[in-house]
């Protein structure tokens, strides 16, 4: 009876990481020893995953944390439960990366990295690709010997990502095409 006292008291203490993850990839916090959980960060890897229709669906369990959130970090004055990078580095299955490759739901997050290097000799992307609110506040993108493929329309491509920070072309000559014309990237220092 005390043995069991011992085991529940500390399982009852043990912290537990939860957070919604799509079954084909592999998740991991990378901020396990932040102690305020107003967000949690975490990376979706789906490297070499085969991804069913060409997409990442996933439709989180519906839950709830009930706290207090003393501020607020978005000026929009929601605040996303979850932080994520998504990796689908040399994706199995992923011939076309569009605008709904990319589908999560039931929970509140944000995008901050996203990776599609090391792709199929035929991977393209669509003109279209981020042309989201999902990537709103995309922060880095590695497309690193992602594309063989220029796609459509390039120099557009990468106009709605107003908060990117870091672009990886390398392995590419998407740097030639798609980059050409001034005032596609702007950053802000």
């Amino acid at each position: 009876m005390f043995i069991n006292s011992i085991y529940i008291l500390l399982f009852s203490l043990t912290i537990i990481y939860s957070y919604p993850c799509p079954p084909e990839c592999i998740c991991k916090p990378t901020d396990t020893k932040d102690v305020d959980f107003i967000r949690m960060s975490y990376v979706i890897t789906c490297s070499n995953a085969a991804l069913k229709n060409e997409q990442l669906i996933h439709e989180a369990q519906e839950w709830s944390i009930n706290e207090d959130k003393p501020y607020d970090l978005d000026d929009d004055g929601s605040t996303p439960n979850y932080v994520i990078a998504i990796d689908l580095s040399n994706s199995l299955s992923l011939k076309k990366f569009t605008n709904k490759t990319i589908q999560l739901t039931n929970f509140s997050y944000t995008i901050r990295g996203l990776s599609l290097a090391n792709q199929g000799k035929k991977f393209t992307l669509g003109s279209n690709s981020f042309y989201s609110p999902i990537y709103e506040n995309l922060r880095i993108l590695n497309l690193s010997s992602c594309c063989k493929q220029i796609p459509d329309q390039c120099q557009q491509i990468f106009r709605p990502l107003k908060e990117l920070r870091l672009l990886d072309l390398s392995g590419s000559d998407m740097y030639k095409t798609c980059l050409s014309t001034p005032g596609i990237v702007t950053f802000k220092i």
